[in-house]
């Protein structure tokens, strides 16, 4: 899955879930607020029934427990329930029943009526109202609240002008009065909602946004320049810039780029076993090769009479008349199997696994270059030819070195390149007699002094091979 799908789906979850939350949340958040406001109006409204009962008129009775004046009982009745429908309508809930209670914790006059002499319902919650001190001040905060499932009772003390102690008991239907508010919240609720919702959809937009522009957009910038670089294409660069990571990390990508096109470049003039060496020693850690015994055949090849062609013509012809020469003599040697150690101006030296493959390589070269030889000023080659033990390793100081092979059968392929004539191939006589040699047509020169040699060398000169197969496929034989 793509970031940017994968920072969508992240952010569709975040959302839900906080929606989710907002829409469970709200309506509790709107309930809480609404059961704070009816306790704090139904102890306001305990407290108020407490004040105007304490100030009706008790000084004349002898036992407010038993109320014998049918009268007074009354207008207490009336008191009460008056006093419920005002609940009603100003405080906004159900009042279910009104206690008046004395100090025993029995019923004086209730509302409804009917349940005079009988023990309140939050008797002891009554008691401990009322106290013991005899003194029971009326403050609204000191007013307790009980809450049994759907129902609500508050209780507030009274003292009355002839000092008796009482309590006023008032009993709401709380499922009642949350359903009387609902209509007055349920608009607030919905429109909370919807507000809620547009800021977290606008709040996803606007981070979306902010993450696209400042993460995703420049993460995709750099994968499609990786893509380019590992295919190759060492030019491309990263064209974003920021204080941030992402701008360092393209900063750091364009000097890799740059890092690997110049090595690129630098791979076009060292050998094939230069890069593997210098890819093994990457991975193994290893600052430098050991030296390496070997059994190689070295090929080396020389254009004749480069010097006094290169005197009446101009560099650039000189140089692009060279590449051509080299270009036709490398795509030979990598075909038929070969290695290329290095360039030394006019001259090419490479490695072969197997005589046979390097006497076939020469043959070719020899074939390609032969009826061409006039688009080239007549230009020949002469090739060196010689099989032997030969040590592979780093050659030079700690600041430059050549990783190349030194040994007795290169010095003497250099030697036999130099006495070979224009269009001629030596080698030495003893590798032609090995019976796998036999396919080679060659005449022998009889012994060579070689420059810098101490004993003369038995070479001869390839001219062919006896069977068409091989002219056919050099590069199949082995």
């Amino acid at each position: 899955m793509k970031l940017r799908a994968k920072v969508t789906v992240l952010f569709g979850a975040a959302s839900a879930i906080v929606l989710a939350l907002v829409v469970t949340g709200l309506p509790a958040l709107f309930t809480r607020i609404i059961e704070e406001q009816m306790e704090s109006h139904a102890r306001t409204f305990a407290v108020l029934i407490g004040k105007d009962i304490g100030n009706f008129g008790f000084g004349a009775l002898s036992n407010p427990g038993h109320l014998d004046d049918t009268a007074m009982r009354r207008r207490l009745a009336a008191e009460l329930r008056d006093s419920a429908a005002v609940g009603m309508r100003s405080g906004g809930f159900m009042v279910e029943s009104i206690f008046l209670v004395d100090r025993s914790g029995t019923i004086v006059v209730g509302y409804p009526e009917g349940d005079e002499g009988k023990p309140a319902p939050e008797r002891a919650a009554v008691l401990a109202a009322i106290g013991e001190s005899g003194e029971a001040p009326l403050r609204e905060e000191t007013a307790p609240i009980l809450r049994k499932g759907g129902a609500m009772s508050v209780i507030a003390p009274i003292v009355t002008p002839s000092a008796r102690i009482l309590a006023v008991e008032v009993l709401l239907d709380f499922s009642k009065s949350m359903a009387m508010h609902r209509a007055e919240f349920s608009s607030d609720e919905l429109l909370a909602i919807a507000a809620a919702i547009l800021i977290e959809f606008a709040q996803a937009i606007v981070l979306l946004w902010f993450i696209g522009r400042s993460a995703l957009a420049p993460a995709a910038l750099i994968s499609e320049a990786m893509g380019l670089v590992a295919r190759g294409e060492f030019d491309a660069r990263v064209s974003f810039s920021s204080a941030d990571e992402f701008g360092d990390m393209a900063g750091r990508f364009n000097e890799m780029a740059r890092s690997l096109k110049e090595k690129s470049l630098l791979s076009r003039y060292v050998s094939r076993a230069t890069l593997d060496m210098v890819r093994n020693s990457a991975d193994d850690g290893m600052s430098f090769r050991l030296p390496v015994r070997k059994i190689r055949t070295i090929l080396f090849s020389d254009i004749r009479g480069f010097t006094s062609f290169s005197e009446s013509r101009t560099p650039e012809f000189v140089i692009d008349t060279l590449n051509r020469l080299l270009d036709i003599q490398a795509a030979a040697i990598l075909d038929c199997g070969g290695e290329i150690d290095k360039f030394i101006g006019d001259e090419i030296m490479a490695s072969f696994e197997g005589a046979r493959r390097a006497i076939l390589c020469a043959l070719k070269i020899q074939r390609l270059l032969g009826p061409g030889a006039e688009a080239f000023g007549g230009l020949r080659v002469g090739i060196g030819i010689c099989e032997g033990a030969v040590v592979e390793g780093d050659v030079g100081v700690e600041t430059r070195k050549d990783f190349t092979l030194i040994g007795d059968a290169v010095n003497t392929a250099a030697r036999l390149e130099s006495a070979a004539a224009p269009g001629e191939i030596l080698v030495p006589s003893s590798i032609l007699a090995d019976p796998r040699m036999a396919i080679f047509v060659a005449r022998r020169k009889g012994e060579c002094r070689l420059k810098g040699k101490k004993y003369p060398l038995e070479v001869s000169s390839v001219t062919g091979v006896a069977s068409a197969a091989f002219r056919a496929s050099p590069a199949g034989a082995s």
